[in-house]
């Protein structure tokens, strides 16, 4: 499968995270894309034990610049509460969300619960050489306030043309205070899982994947270089100038091999892994990244679609 790398995680939605309840739209007109989504995230409790009911919107436009480019912008908000339900507002795709939040009843940092993220990517299709970039904007300081910025970036290149080869490798980098907010259960994770890069906030990493078919066997193979702040999801937003000095930083090697196979409807797959999911954006230490373990893995895929038709 030459998309087996690809698409990569992406920094808004990696789809790393738990199922949630999705309705989504789109329309396309030219050489432009629209689409919108809107659906609910993971209940949460809050400090004083009260269910938080986490909702969230999508809203973007793609362009084909040209035939190998594609360029697309959006926003994407999660917005919470106590029995708070859909919020009509954020239906509408052709409102920027960030725009609500400037009304003055959201102004107060006590009753914020809306929580919304611009984002930017770039993609262009070569014959032996395809690359992509991603930003986000989480908040961007434009008068001198002394919080920092948060933000985040990534950009990749991946050759996935060849039969036998592929491989990707790409570099991010995530601010401190990137996906972390002061609102009620707004940050950016669902069900304990983050929702964007799958080790949160306050990190640099550089990756590469690659795959090698030796007939019918597939070879895989991922190294991740992470280096990781003090911020994470369980950290209290406080984005000021007391609390962005310098923290420490911790230094992570994370690998993956694995072998696997396909016959008929069933895949095979035996493998190592030292890769906590989630785990470093909750926690600094984690004695599995260490250890590491041996897995085997089996998934039936079956089509249906032919015995639904007779």
């Amino acid at each position: 499968d030459k998309k087996i790398l690809y698409p990569h995680h992406s920094l808004i939605d990696s789809g790393l995270s738990p199922e949630r309840d999705e309705i989504k739209f789109g329309t396309k007109f030219n050489n432009s894309n629209l689409f919108f989504s809107f659906g609910k995230l993971g209940d949460e409790k809050n400090i004083d034990g009260n269910i938080i009911n986490r909702n969230f919107a999508i809203h973007g436009l793609e362009w084909e610049l040209s035939q190998n480019i594609k360029f697309e912008l959006g926003e994407i908000i999660i917005y919470t509460g106590q029995n708070r339900g859909f919020d009509f507002v954020y239906s509408n795709p052709f409102i920027p969300y960030f725009l609500n939040g400037l009304e003055h009843e959201r102004k107060d940092v006590n009753n914020d619960n809306d929580n919304s993220m611009v984002f930017f990517r770039l993609k262009n299709y070569m014959e032996r050489l395809n690359t992509y970039c991603e930003l986000i904007i989480d908040d961007l300081q434009i008068d001198k306030t002394n919080k920092d910025h948060a933000l985040g970036f990534k950009i990749g290149f991946h050759n996935l043309k060849q039969e036998k080869f592929s491989w990707l490798i790409e570099a991010t980098i995530i601010n401190k205070w990137t996906y972390l907010h002061h609102g009620d259960n707004t940050s950016w994770v669902n069900r304990g899982i983050p929702i964007g890069h799958e080790y949160g906030p306050d990190n640099k990493s550089l990756n590469f994947q690659a795959t090698y078919r030796y007939y019918d066997y597939l070879l895989y193979c991922n190294l991740n270089f992470v280096n990781k702040g003090e911020n994470n999801f369980s950290t209290i937003w406080d984005n000021s100038a007391a609390n962005n000095v310098i923290n420490d930083y911790d230094n992570y090697f994370i690998t993956s091999f694995s072998i696997s196979r396909k016959v008929k409807n069933l895949n095979c797959e035996v493998g190592w892994s030292n890769r906590p999911l989630g785990s470093l954006s909750l926690s600094n230490l984690n004695d599995n990244l260490i250890n590491g373990s041996f897995y085997f893995k089996l998934i039936l895929s079956k089509d249906f679609s032919s015995l639904l038709n007779q």
